[in-house]
């Protein structure tokens, strides 16, 4: 468990947990509108459990003092050493209290320590803070057409 600023960010494995992330993905589905990278997203719901978890993924979630869940982050193990952050969202609640940091920064370490080579993210434009966030923590975009949605990446250095 990770506490920042009266608020605990605990790894997601309860169905309450899960339930409570469930309400911050759909409220951040709400938010993005008619972002693309919502497609699949129901099923995505309706197996969160088993994608966020053991060797699949990991999934985070913020609580503040009162209990109130406020943040979430979700971390999906791909093939070739390849991760994904997935569905970062910080309530307007919790924001402005470095939520979103912590939550990507436990979300790296993680990647690391199961020696993922690559961490990917899909970002909506609209999430101006999150963009910057990714680039201050090193992640670069990648290139894409016209339409496309927003694609970054982190290559992580080699351990010595």
């Amino acid at each position: 468990m990770t506490v920042t600023k009266d608020c605990r960010i605990t790894t997601v494995e309860s169905r309450r947990d899960f339930d409570a992330a469930v309400v911050l993905f759909r409220e951040y589905e709400s938010w993005a509108r008619s972002c693309p990278c919502f497609s699949g997203f129901e099923k995505e719901l309706a197996e969160i459990s088993s994608r966020y978890s053991g060797q699949h993924g990991a999934l985070w979630l913020v609580r503040d003092r009162n209990d109130n869940a406020r943040g979430v982050v979700g971390l999906s193990f791909q093939k070739d050493a390849v991760a994904e952050l997935r569905r970062l969202w910080v309530s307007p609640a919790g924001r402005g209290q470095g939520l979103g940091e912590a939550l990507v920064s436990i979300a790296l370490a993680e990647a690391r320590a199961r020696s993922s080579k690559v961490v990917l993210e899909t970002v909506p434009e609209q999430m101006v803070s999150a963009i910057r966030l990714y680039e201050d923590l090193g992640f670069l975009p990648l290139p894409r057409k016209e339409g496309e949605t927003l694609r970054m990446e982190m290559v992580f250095s080699p351990q010595p």
